[in-house]
C-alpha cells in the first residue's frame, strides 16, 4: 500500500481529483471527520497532474466532471486501474449525475458515489475500505526453520493441519509447517475474511474459485475443499456477507 513515512509512522494517502477547489476543501473535512485516524490527502485538478506523479495512492476519488466533459473522470478512472489493477489500489467515482453510475464498473471503481447523498455513501465505502484494510495486515506466526514470521493475512490461501502440524499455504505457492497450534491460527485469522469450514482446515473467502453444496475450490489449489456439514448452510450466509462488504459498486 502506498503510504508516506513520517519516522517510523504511514501516513494513509488520499489523491482528490476535481476541478472545484471549493469541493476540495468541503470533502476532504468530510474524509478526516470520518477516518479514525490520520490522513493525507493530495488535491489534483485535472488528470494530467495525477499521472506526472506516476504513482498510485490508498484511495484515489476521480469526479466524473472535469471541466466541460462529463464523462472524463470516467476515462482517468479507468486508465489509473489500468495502471494500478491490484485491490489496495482502491479507485471511488464522485458525481450528481448519477445516470452515469453504470459506467463506474466499465472503469473498474470501487464505489459510485452521488455527492447529492455523500454523508451516508461516503461512511459505507470507507467502512469498505477499512475491511479490505484489515485483510492485508501482518500476522506472526512461529515458523518451523525461519522463527517469528510476518505474514501478510491476505497472502494466506489457508491453514490445515497436516501431519500433527499446522501448514499455511500462500498465494505464491509455497506452504510452511508453523509451530503454532491450530487454535491458535484460528484465532489469529479469523477476523481477516478467514472461515474454519470445518475442524483442521480454516481458508480465506477471498481465494474461494467455486462453491458447491458440500465443498469449495481455492485457487492455486487442485483438490476440493469439504464442508463440514452442520456448517454448510452457515457457510454459505458468512460467505455472502463478506463478499457483500468488500463488493465493488
Amino acid at each position: 500500500m502506498s503510504a508516506v513515512k513520517k519516522g517510523l509512522y504511514y501516513m494513509f494517502e488520499i489523491a482528490l481529483i476535481d476541478d472545484e477547489q471549493s469541493w476540495h476543501n468541503i470533502f476532504v473535512d468530510k474524509l478526516k471527520s470520518i477516518f479514525q485516524e490520520d490522513i493525507r490527502v493530495v488535491s489534483f485538478f485535472d488528470g494530467e497532474s495525477l499521472f506526472e506523479k506516476s504513482r498510485p495512492y490508498d484511495v484515489a476519488f476521480f469526479d466524473v466532471e472535469l471541466g466541460e466533459d462529463k464523462e472524463n473522470g470516467l476515462l482517468l478512472c479507468k486508465k489509473y486501474k489500468t495502471m494500478y489493477p491490484e485491490q489496495k489500489h482502491i479507485a471511488i467515482i464522485l458525481t450528481t449525475h448519477t445516470e452515469l453510475g453504470r459506467y463506474g464498473y466499465m472503469s473498474n471503481a470501487f464505489r459510485y458515489i452521488d455527492k447529492l447523498n455523500l454523508d451516508e455513501e461516503l461512511e459505507e465505502a470507507v467502512y469498505a475500505i477499512e475491511l479490505i484494510r484489515e485483510d492485508g495486515k501482518c500476522i506472526q506466526f512461529n515458523f518451523d526453520k525461519a522463527g517469528a514470521t510476518d505474514v501478510r493475512a491476505d497472502s494466506i490461501v489457508c491453514a490445515e493441519t497436516e501431519r500433527r502440524k499446522v501448514i499455511l499455504r500462500l498465494n505464491n505457492g509455497e506452504s510452511f509447517y508453523i509451530k503454532n497450534n491450530y487454535a491458535e491460527v484460528v484465532d489469529s485469522l479469523k477476523m481477516y475474511g478467514f472461515y474454519e469450514i470445518r475442524k483442521g482446515i480454516i481458508i480465506n473467502m477471498k481465494y474461494i474459485t467455486d462453491v458447491n453444496e458440500d465443498y469449495i475450490l481455492l485457487k492455486g489449489m487442485e483438490m476440493k475443499y469439504y464442508i463440514s456439514r452442520r456448517k454448510q448452510r452457515e457457510f454459505i450466509d458468512v460467505f455472502i456477507k463478506w463478499r457483500m462488504e468488500r463488493a465493488s459498486g
